[in-house]
């Protein structure tokens, strides 16, 4: 079979489809933020109890919020991470540009000029 006449994935036929390709992006929204969470537990080296107490939740509900892939909120996703020491920072990529645009931008930078002693600092210095 050539590449042309090969058959199309489910995957390849959904994202071909606007309403189905919402809902992969749903989905692989979900996933990423329950295995993130999962990635950061094992990586802050504590037990399920000790992120409870931290997080303020019973260790019932950390074990399953670490052991299933649920569609959790970004409020839930961040409480946990603050609790394991971690920040949650979000940015979102444009599939056709690549452009990245981040939640939180990032301070710009002050431009100095050149030869010229901002005033208060002159009249500290004079």
């Amino acid at each position: 079979m050539t590449d042309s006449n090969r058959q199309l994935t489910m995957v390849e036929t959904a994202r071909a489809n606007p309403t189905q390709a919402l809902d992969l992006a749903s989905a692989r929204g979900a996933i990423e933020g329950s295995a993130l969470l999962v990635r950061v537990f094992e990586a802050a080296g504590m037990t399920q109890k000790e992120l409870a107490l931290r997080a303020g939740v019973s260790e019932g509900r950390v074990s399953q919020v670490l052991g299933v892939e649920e569609n959790l909120r970004l409020s839930t996703v961040s409480r946990y991470l603050e609790a394991m020491g971690y920040q949650l920072d979000l940015a979102a990529k444009n599939k056709a540009t690549g452009q990245v645009v981040e939640a939180r931008p990032k301070p710009a930078r002050r431009r100095r000029s050149r030869g010229k002693v901002p005033e208060h600092l002159a009249m500290a210095v004079g």
